[in-house]
This record gives C-alpha cells, structure tokens and sequence, in this order.
C-alpha cells in the first residue's frame, strides 16, 4: 500500500487526473481517499496491479451501476468536502 498526499487547492479535475497518473504510473488501483493535517490522501494498492478502469472522485452520487470505493471527507479547492471515490 502506497499513501499519496495530493495538493489540498486542487480542484476536482486535476484531482482525477493526478488519480489516474497515479493508477496507471504505480500499477494499483486506489482503494481509499481520505484527509490528514490538511492534506487528501489516497491509498494505491500497488500490488494488486493496473485496474481495468481508473477511479472517479465525484462530489455528488456515483452512477447506479459503479462501485463505490469509499467515501470521505477531503480537500478539494482548499475546502474540506465530502466526496466519494468509485470504478
């Protein structure tokens, strides 16, 4: 498992691309968002290997037919916020 801090003034899109660089730069999917003084982290599971789709993180509801990996509170634009992490 690999603990990733991302930016805390990031906004939603950057935080999904840096999301996706990392899935496929690391080879493991993201299994947890999260916050820690002030920071998002994201946990890779970088044994598991690349997943076949990149996860989402989403304000709002997943799709009905997405799995939800978890949801938490993080920082998005420098604002602590609830958001769900799904594939």
């Amino acid at each position: 498992m690999t603990v990733l801090i991302a930016d805390p003034s990031w906004d939603l899109p950057t935080l999904n691309t840096f999301v996706s660089q990392q899935e496929n730069t690391l080879a493991g999917p993201l299994t947890k968002i999260g916050n820690s003084n002030g920071k998002t982290t994201l946990d890779i599971d970088v044994a598991a290997g690349i997943p076949a789709k990149n996860a989402v993180i989403t304000t709002g509801n997943p799709p009905a037919t997405a799995t939800t990996i978890n949801s938490d509170n993080i920082y998005i634009s420098g604002t602590l916020t609830q958001a769900t992490a799904y594939r």
